[in-house]
């Protein structure tokens, strides 16, 4: 069996662990609230600017996520191995030896999201407008666009389970391209062998940080800034938990 493989073989966790997950990111934000409220600040500032150029800032958007994502991992990674965090150190990604891998994952990540997209708006904006043409002939405007619809339904429908696949690949893709050093796209296959093997746990994850994640926006919004590391960290203990790394 080739080692590689071995190394990446995911563990099958149960439902139980996502809590421990998010009370050890609890515990590790504790330790440095104050800096972990900076990085985050100074984080969340770069991404609004990004976002804010017109063009240019939505096709970096997703390359600039995963520098920030990236140096937010290595800040508690650090953290983890008794380095305190500090701001700068958000930025050492842009220096770091995995820098160019990081930037491959996220680049196959958005072409595999741009290729779903394509597809589905070329099948279903053509089937979109041979049903809305049946539906006229048939039964006149109410059903041409009944049809439409319909066809836009289903083109959504099909739009997720198109993405969620690639969303699994990329999941932990990126803390293995950083901490194990492994090539952009046997990390996603890696992932989604993860994923895969922890459905329920991950699910359970996705649920349980969505409703914190809005009780996060209740006090105008200041919560993120300590949901959003939170977050990270327990991003970050997930995928050392399920690749025992």
């Amino acid at each position: 069996m080739n080692p590689l493989n071995t190394a990446l073989t995911p563990r099958r966790l149960a439902s139980e662990r996502v809590l421990g997950w998010i009370t050890d990111g609890w515990k590790l934000f504790t330790q440095a609230p104050g800096e972990w409220l900076l990085i985050t600040l100074v984080a969340l500032g770069v991404l609004v600017v990004t976002g804010m150029v017109p063009l240019l800032g939505s096709l970096a958007s997703p390359f600039v996520s995963a520098l920030v994502a990236g140096g937010f991992l290595r800040v508690a990674h650090a953290q983890q191995n008794g380095t305190k965090p500090a701001v700068g150190a958000v930025f050492d990604i842009l220096s770091d030896a995995r820098l160019k891998p990081l930037l491959i994952t996220t680049l196959l990540y958005v072409a595999l999201c741009f290729a779903a997209v394509l597809l589905v708006g070329m099948v279903f904006g053509l089937g979109g407008g041979a049903m809305a043409l049946i539906g006229g002939a048939l039964g006149g405007e109410d059903a041409a666009l009944a049809g439409a619809g319909g066809a836009a339904l289903l083109g959504v429908l099909v739009l997720l389970l198109l993405i969620t696949p690639v969303l699994a690949m990329y999941w932990f893709a990126v803390p293995l391209v950083l901490f194990r050093e492994i090539e952009p796209w046997e990390a996603m296959k890696a992932s989604l062998a993860a994923v895969l093997a922890n459905m329920l746990p991950l699910l359970v994850y996705g649920v349980v940080t969505a409703l914190l994640g809005m009780l996060a926006l209740i006090p105008l919004g200041l919560g993120m800034l300590v949901f959003v590391p939170v977050l990270l960290i327990s991003w970050l203990l997930s995928y050392q938990e399920i690749f025992a790394d």
